[in-house]
């Protein structure tokens, strides 16, 4: 269904697009009623993929955003990206392919990534575009000529500012993710070395790998007692446990360990 209904949204659009790199058009669907269509068209693809569309749909307060005849999506990883022109700032997305595989879907739930690409698309003249699978490779550029009036019909500023706001707690999350990381390492580092014991490289690796998966799995206030029981009880890896004296000790739900103060 989904692969005619691009074949659909495409035959909707054609007259308008022939004209023009950048167009939007609203519609009356007999049964999904209004359908609103913002679109851009690309040069220079590979045969027979030479113009690919992207193009924004809002249905039913829905809004979709999708890559159409940019190349096969039949192999694995379907990936678009995008430059404006910074080799050193590429924006990457994962497609979602249609039923006939010849379209894709972002994911609109990344919804500071999908901001981020609408900021640039309304505030540059030129995208440079990479469609790629596991079998092949597209590349074609898009003109930005008309894009910010366009695309403005589907995606308001308010949705520019939910994406700005999740960006802003994303990248506070992440510092205080990394803080706690630090405090959790150096806990780790000192705690060891008051008991005169030593690690490889390689063993403080996986020392640190632990560390990060209480932080995302348990919650980074455990890495203390996770640490110190680790030493007692033999809960880190089985590849440091001979190097504690805890061979035969499997791990233990830390849900069942006395709580020791947290790294708040």
């Amino acid at each position: 269904m989904a692969g005619k209904s691009v074949y659909a949204l495409l035959l909707i659009l054609l007259p308008t697009i022939i004209f023009s790199q950048w167009s939007s058009k609203t519609v009356q669907d007999p049964f999904d009623g209004e359908i609103i269509y913002a679109t851009g068209v690309g040069q220079g693809g590979r045969y027979p993929y030479k113009n690919p569309v992207l193009y924004f749909r809002q249905k039913g307060g829905v809004n979709d955003l999708i890559l159409d005849d940019a190349g096969s999506l039949i192999c694995g990883n379907p990936t678009v990206e995008f430059s404006f022109g910074d080799a050193n700032n590429v924006m990457n997305f994962s497609l979602t392919p249609s039923n006939d595989n010849d379209a894709g879907f972002f994911n609109l739930d990344e919804v500071y990534k999908i901001t981020s690409l609408i900021k640039e698309l309304k505030q540059n003249s030129m995208a440079f575009v990479r469609f790629s699978t596991d079998c092949s490779t597209n590349r074609f550029k898009l003109s930005l000529n008309g894009s910010s009036k366009a695309i403005s019909k589907i995606f308001s500023e308010e949705f520019i500012k939910k994406g700005e706001l999740a960006k802003v707690n994303m990248l506070r999350l992440d510092k205080i993710k990394s803080e706690k990381l630090a405090r959790g390492k150096e806990f780790a580092e000192n705690f060891f070395a008051q008991q005169n014991i030593t690690f490889s490289e390689w063993d403080w690796e996986k020392i640190y790998r632990e560390l990060e998966f209480v932080m995302e799995e348990r919650g980074l206030e455990l890495t203390e007692i996770i640490i110190e029981q680790a030493y007692k009880n033999g809960l880190m890896p089985d590849a440091i446990k001979p190097k504690l004296g805890f061979e035969s000790i499997h791990y233990r739900k830390t849900s069942l360990l006395i709580k020791l103060p947290n790294l708040q």
